[in-house]
């Protein structure tokens, strides 16, 4: 009888044991990647001060240098006037120590549609990445289908290590369905705590396919991916043929502070995964961010290019990660309101980013306008430089919206967007005496007829949506 009780009383010990493990899992797994718990609405932040010294323009910054310029520099007292300002980076070559020591995670994608020559090449690939890898640096190999697995944990990269690491490679195998998220959530969960160690870290995300099992939610990814950001890891994508989701995998990459590579066959993964690498070996600086206290009688109606957040009362431009000399714009679109005073402050700007050898930099700058009475100044001062940048993001987000329109089966409405805005482009490219704005029009064009040509859901069309997004992207921020 004391034998069965026992018994009995182990049973109901491990039945609570497991239903404990259960809620711990179900918690862990809602803490990773469920929506995020509705907060308590807290008392409003005031906006931080602005700096100083404002004007309409200004230069900031070190290791990354950043130029604000505002389109113009009179607004008219009592109106209302649309400015744009334009955000220059440039990272400056050759001011850093030797780089620091990295840690990636390759998150490859091995479904039945990767078999064949998508594969192979992109095991080659990972194979370039870790040939490249010196002793100093460490490597782990995720792969996902249906299901996911660490084929090799975090490992250092050694003389004795090597060959191994790179017969694991060897061995990944297709088939299967795409458990994205598996394999994202493992490959991060191999990184954990190394940029607290020295390391740069960065997660390679590869994927052929839509992803169809465990979290496939776009929201929730990219939240999971600023998640990893704020951790001190960057995810760069790569999208390979023309069957994967492009907004899905940008998405990740913008909010995770890398970049996105598209590959349309297998031989283009190895070129991108080349250019991955050496922005790892000529990292400038880490999660590059420009943020904005906008003053009273000034908003944003757009930004183009980037993803933005709101942060302790600031609007934050995510940059992500910039190699040595590499430059980088984005472009807003402000509106701003003429006060009684004779100057108009605009907005505070902060630049900051994280390097090796330095730490964390932080400059401060601010912007503001003059208030006129008389109409006839608003066109003193123009800055047509500025405006170029302007009209070709406003191109650019067209071409962006007249993909979306034609990947929905609206050829119609494509074409419209771009007729429309190939006027508008040629018009201020004869204004402003713009060549960029004129090979701007050229690209419009033959979009447009790309779009009579090939159907949405052909190969072709397929890979023109994917690349006219991409590019339109590479134009509002290049």
């Amino acid at each position: 009888m004391n034998r069965t009780k026992a018994l009995f009383g182990t049973a109901i010990g491990l039945l609570a044991g497991a239903i404990a493990l259960d809620l711990l899992m179900s918690r862990a797994d809602t803490t990773s990647w469920g929506p995020e718990p509705v907060p308590q609405v807290p008392e409003p932040i005031p906006p931080p001060p602005l700096p100083t010294g404002a004007s309409r323009e200004f230069r900031i910054g070190d290791r990354i240098e950043l130029e604000g310029v505002l389109s113009h520099e009179n607004i008219l007292r009592g109106h209302d006037r649309e400015l744009f300002l334009r955000f220059s980076l440039d990272a400056k070559p050759g001011q850093k120590a030797e780089r620091a020591p990295v840690a990636v995670a390759i998150v490859m994608d091995r479904s039945g549609s990767m078999a064949g020559d998508k594969i192979a090449k992109t095991r080659e690939a990972a194979k370039a990445i870790v040939s490249r890898l010196s002793p100093r640096d460490r490597v782990t190999l995720v792969s996902y289908a249906t299901d996911y697995s660490v084929d090799l944990p975090l490992t250092a990269v050694t003389d004795s290590n090597r060959a191994y690491v790179l017969g694991v490679i060897d061995e990944v195998l297709d088939g299967g369905g795409t458990n994205l998220s598996g394999g994202l959530e493992a490959g991060l969960g191999q990184l954990e705590g190394v940029a607290r160690e020295g390391f740069i870290a960065r997660v390679v995300l590869m994927s052929d396919g839509n992803a169809n099992q465990g979290i496939t939610d776009l929201p929730t990814l990219n939240r999971r991916a600023r998640r990893a950001r704020d951790a001190g890891v960057t995810i760069s994508s790569l999208g390979i043929g023309v069957d994967f989701n492009e907004d899905l995998m940008s998405g990740i990459a913008e909010s995770a502070g890398g970049a996105y590579y598209y590959a349309k066959n297998g031989t283009d993964v190895a070129s991108a995964l080349n250019r991955e690498f050496e922005s790892l070996a000529a990292l400038a600086a880490r999660q590059v961010e420009v943020s904005l206290t906008l003053a009273p009688g000034t908003r944003i109606a757009e930004v183009y290019g980037y993803e933005t957040e709101v942060r302790d009362g600031r609007t934050v431009i995510l940059v992500g990660d910039m190699r040595d000399g590499e430059q980088r714009q984005a472009v807003l679109r402000l509106m701003v309101s003429g006060t009684s005073s004779d100057e108009q402050a605009v907005s505070g700007v902060r630049l900051s980013y994280g390097t090796v050898d330095l730490g964390m930099q932080t400059f401060v700058a601010a912007l503001s306008a003059r208030v006129v009475s008389d109409a006839s100044q608003l066109e003193d001062g123009v800055r047509n430089d500025v405006l170029e940048a302007a009209y070709a993001a406003m191109a650019a987000s067209e071409r962006t919206r007249a993909a979306r329109a034609f990947e929905s089966g609206d050829r119609s409405k494509a074409k419209v967007t771009l007729q429309k805005q190939l006027t508008d482009t040629r018009k201020a490219a004869a204004r402003l005496g713009s060549q960029a704005l004129m090979d701007q029009a050229e690209r419009i064009e033959s979009a447009i007829q790309n779009f009579e040509v090939y159907a949405p859901s052909s190969a072709a069309g397929r890979d023109l949506i994917k690349s006219e997004k991409l590019e339109a992207k590479k134009a509002q921020r290049y």
